[in-house]
């Protein structure tokens, strides 16, 4: 079980408020994707979305002062995740501790067993406590879903590009082909001339394949900047535009 308490709170230097999780107890267990670092040891350290250190120009290693009115804590960065939130930190109960000794907290986490009747559970948690309002939490991660469902839709958009150039490929050539043959004599006996046989049989299978390559090669050329230019982006610019 992890109790947790939602403080809102001050970064020295940054006018904006922040949002801050300090957690007590077996926190390692919530399942957060760490993408830099490691999670929470002890007092004084910070875990912090990659979009909140992006947005203040910070790195896992750098020192954080945090305040609350009158208390202050110092703080490394120990860790960063894939979160979109720009505005939270995560941090150790004992951290707290300086910066307000009486705060409770304010909700709690509980892992249950496999197989354990989630509707059962809540009921008794009603029963115990009328003051206690159990949630089920989602099994699923929105942020995992939405990187995932990005990646998938990016990679059905490539596949779908380089189809359309072998497509194109395989059908314009003959079609090209065709109208050659037709267009060419055409023009020469509109102009009045006679053409020898080798200046409109001109295409050969080895030249026909380079070219149907060359089609797809440039399809996939074409899709290459935009996808790159995706794969920078950052999660917190992905959950923006989805």
């Amino acid at each position: 079980m992890t109790a947790d308490a939602w403080i809102t709170l001050h970064l020295a230097g940054h006018p904006q408020p922040i949002q801050g999780r300090f957690l007590r107890g077996d926190s390692g267990t919530l399942g957060e994707t760490l993408v830099e670092g490691r999670w929470l040891r002890g007092r004084g350290e910070v875990v912090a979305p990659s979009a909140f250190l992006v947005k203040r120009g910070l790195a896992v290693g750098d020192r954080l002062t945090l305040t609350l009115g009158r208390g202050r804590a110092e703080a490394t960065v120990v860790g960063a995740t894939m979160d979109g939130a720009a505005d939270l930190i995560q941090a150790d109960w004992r951290t707290l501790a300086a910066l307000a000794p009486d705060q409770r907290a304010t909700q709690y986490e509980v892992r249950l067993a496999p197989g354990t009747d989630v509707e059962s559970y809540n009921a008794a948690v009603r029963a115990a406590d009328s003051g206690l309002h159990p949630v089920a939490k989602s099994t699923s991660d929105p942020t995992t879903v939405a990187v995932i469902g990005f990646a998938s839709l990016l990679t059905v958009l490539l596949g779908t590009v380089s189809a359309l150039g072998a497509a194109g490929g395989l059908l314009g050539i003959p079609i090209g082909v065709a109208a050659h043959r037709l267009v060419v004599p055409a023009m020469a006996e509109a102009a009045g001339l006679a053409l020898p046989a080798f200046m409109v049989d001109v295409w050969r299978a080895p030249l026909l394949a380079l070219l149907t390559l060359a089609g797809v090669v440039i399809a996939v050329l074409g899709a290459l900047v935009p996808a790159r230019s995706a794969a920078r982006l950052t999660i917190a610019a992905v959950l923006h535009n989805e």
